[in-house]
């Protein structure tokens, strides 16, 4: 987990308090006398509700919050921790959604089952009745109240740590959780991009980050490595207490616009008639060219008197290679020097003007 920072808990339910006297869940359940609701067994959670099961049998059952599958078999043997002979004794298992089941109470005989979880659960399997003592057997099934509180709807809020970088830098992104329950699980971060405008791609980087109660949440840093508009969403996944959160693409502050590597053109009057230049601060660079311009005058116009090209590959130090320049007049003669750039880098050129040579000889082919 990489927590950014915390909050406290707004929507904590009273789950925990109103649950912690009752006993943990034990494989049989705890036998508590009489009939017994949920609101007897669990007095003081708040929210409190009941999903009740009369006669059980097998099927779904729910109040439009919590929906329960409840499956009744027969037991397929005995519990070895009991006297008795339970093979074929009635049981079910069940598997619930949309709600915090905090006990399930089990009535068969005259006494009830309790099955208490105060942290919440989704399932269970051969819940039984409180075991006849006289013949060691479990009652047929009476009722089941499954007793539960809604899952939390916890609020995702998301920020990038940059809106615009320049290739070649990190970039990470913070998701903070507030009114969750207690939450747990794990937020994903996924990058989209570039220029994925509706984030249908598949994501370029994901990250996923395990959670820990109301709080903000980092990423590990995403190195981009082409320019454009890169969209991040990060979406909880959601537990026992709380629903799931997300994000969405082009939510606000989630964009990140990356631009090209501005690199660092220096050229140097190299002996006449040849030049060097110098690149700096290139990102992976592919394809462009270094191109110089020899002009006949001090002005760079008209056609150059001498054109070379080469490609760049990295940064580093150009010089051209002719050493048979042929000159129509003596006087100045001036050198441009332009980098074409390529998809990560931008081009750059330099003044005419900066290289200069006044020549004192009579020039060749005179």
């Amino acid at each position: 987990m990489r927590a950014a920072g915390g909050l406290g808990v707004a929507l904590l339910l009273t789950t925990l308090v109103g649950v912690i006297a009752a006993p943990a869940a034990q494989a049989d359940g705890t036998v508590v006398q009489g009939n017994k609701k949920c609101s007897e067994l669990f007095p003081g959670v708040a929210n409190l509700r009941e999903v009740k099961v009369e006669p059980p049998a097998s099927g779904t059952y729910g109040d439009g919050t919590l929906s329960v599958k409840v499956t009744v078999h027969p037991l397929a043997t005995d519990v070895t921790d009991h006297p008795g002979d339970q093979t074929g004794n009635e049981v079910f298992d069940f598997a619930a959604t949309g709600g915090v089941v905090l006990g399930v109470a089990v009535k068969g005989g005259p006494d009830t089952n309790l099955y208490s979880h105060p942290a919440g659960t989704s399932a269970g399997t051969n819940l039984h009745a409180p075991l006849n003592a006289k013949n060691g057997k479990f009652p047929d099934l009476s009722h089941i109240s499954f007793c539960y509180v809604p899952k939390a709807k916890p609020k995702i809020k998301t920020q990038v740590s940059k809106a615009e970088l320049t290739i070649g830098g990190p970039v990470t992104d913070t998701a903070t959780l507030w009114e969750g329950n207690n939450p747990t699980g794990t937020i994903t971060f996924s990058v989209y991009g570039p220029n994925d405008a509706t984030c249908a791609g598949a994501a370029v980087f994901t990250d996923t980050v395990t959670v820990n109660g109301n709080a903000g949440y980092t990423s590990d840093p995403f190195t981009p490595d082409a320019v454009g508009t890169y969209r991040w969403i990060a979406v909880y996944g959601g537990d026992a207490r709380n629903e799931p959160a997300a994000g969405k693409c082009n939510d606000a502050n989630e964009q990140v616009v990356v631009k090209k590597a501005v690199p660092d053109l220096k050229t140097v009057p190299y002996v006449y008639p040849n030049d060097t230049a110098t690149l700096k601060g290139l990102y992976k660079p592919s394809g462009g060219t270094v191109v110089f311009k020899l002009y006949g005058n001090k002005t760079c116009t008209g056609d150059p008197i001498y054109t070379e090209s080469q490609t760049v590959g990295a940064d580093g130090d150009f010089s051209t290679k002719n050493t048979t320049v042929k000159v129509s007049t003596d006087g100045t003669v001036s050198w441009i020097v332009t980098y074409s750039g390529d998809d990560r880098n931008e081009g750059a050129v330099s003044a005419c003007g900066d290289e200069q040579v006044t020549l004192d000889f009579t020039p060749l082919g005179s």
